[in-house]
């Protein structure tokens, strides 16, 4: 609700207004989740763009895009994919990183074609042709 408000108005107080209009709402209220905030993990901003990123699947229309977002400028390139392979996967990532530079750390969420052998052992492998010990 916040980033939909900011992106179509400007005030100096809208957070704390929004979430004050959330707290009297009625029915804010009755369809708020009844389960607690996780706490959310703070991680530092990288010093240079596109030193760590962060990279998800998602369908829409029928189709699988990838997204890719950076830390540090938050911007972000999305690529539809022809299948959700781990080879597929790879390609469109290299694709991103020829534009960008190969990223120092890559965040996903806990899809298995990112956590697949072959995705982490290509990754770990161009990591360390571009920066050997």
């Amino acid at each position: 609700m916040k980033n939909k408000a900011k992106g179509s108005v400007y005030w100096p107080s809208i957070d704390a207004d929004i979430e004050a209009f959330v707290r009297q709402c009625h029915a804010c209220q009755e369809n708020a989740p009844s389960l607690p905030k996780e706490l959310m993990i703070i991680s530092e901003i990288p010093s240079l763009p596109w030193q760590t990123v962060a990279a998800d699947i998602f369908e829409f229309d029928g189709s699988h895009y990838q997204v890719v977002v950076d830390h540090y400028s938050v911007y972000f390139e999305i690529q539809k994919l022809s299948n959700i392979t781990s080879k597929t996967l790879i390609q469109a990532c290299f694709s991103c990183f020829a534009h960008f530079g190969i990223p120092k750390t890559m965040r996903v969420d806990n899809g298995r074609q990112y956590a697949s052998f072959e995705f982490r052992k290509t990754m770990k492998e161009a990591v360390q042709n571009l920066c050997p010990l």
